[in-house]
């Protein structure tokens, strides 16, 4: 079922992605644009097909979880049968869900979804030239504040409980990155901070 939904998803993608291609590049014939812009929207079109693929991930994360925990899996079944064909095989996953796992799965695509909407609001702001701005700050904050989270609910150094219930957090690379971008947030503060005080004597 995996291997199902992941063709599925890169299938939508590449379909989301260059129809947002197709728009951009149109939308682009009527703007001059640097090679640093150039740049960012390419990175964009990555990041909003990164953003379509993780909603699409998600709704079918929600419907399959919740199909399951109900004990109505095997209508998901016959849905995926007549969807992809009676010759396929889907493998049952009811004995290790339960709804603490769908619980921390959930969350863990909710702070992926939400990092990625911080870095894509963020590289609109550089792609129009605002940079030393206070969203830009709150931004890079919200986004160290969301990898903090992701730290205690990704596999990382701890692990409780045994088998199909065992339960790995407290991820060191999150928490470094966050890090990272709390210090980064703290010179953007700083350096909007600057930047008003210069136009005002100016």
């Amino acid at each position: 079922m995996t291997t199902i939904l992941f063709y599925f998803l890169i299938v939508l993608a590449l379909a989301g992605s260059s129809y947002y291609g197709w728009k951009s590049a149109k939308s682009a014939k009527n703007r001059q644009e640097t090679q640093e812009q150039k740049r960012l929207r390419s990175v964009l079109l990555f990041v909003n097909v990164l953003l379509f693929a993780g909603f699409l991930s998600l709704v079918i994360t929600i419907l399959n979880d919740a199909f399951i925990l109900t004990g109505h899996e095997g209508l998901l079944q016959q849905g995926l049968r007549m969807l992809l064909g009676s010759g396929v095989t889907v493998k049952s996953s009811s004995t290790s869900l339960t709804l603490f796992a769908a619980t921390i799965d959930f969350l863990r695509m909710v702070v992926n979804i939400g990092f990625l909407l911080c870095l894509r609001a963020f590289l609109i702001n550089l792609y129009r030239s605002d940079i030393f701005i206070a969203k830009n700050a709150k931004l890079v904050r919200w986004s160290a504040h969301l990898l903090v989270l992701g730290a205690f609910i990704n596999n990382g150094i701890f692990t409780f409980g045994t088998g199909n219930q065992s339960y790995s957090f407290f991820n060191i690379s999150y928490l470094l990155v966050s890090f990272v971008l709390y210090a980064v947030a703290m010179i953007l503060t700083k350096a909007n901070a600057i930047a008003e005080e210069n136009e005002y004597t100016i």
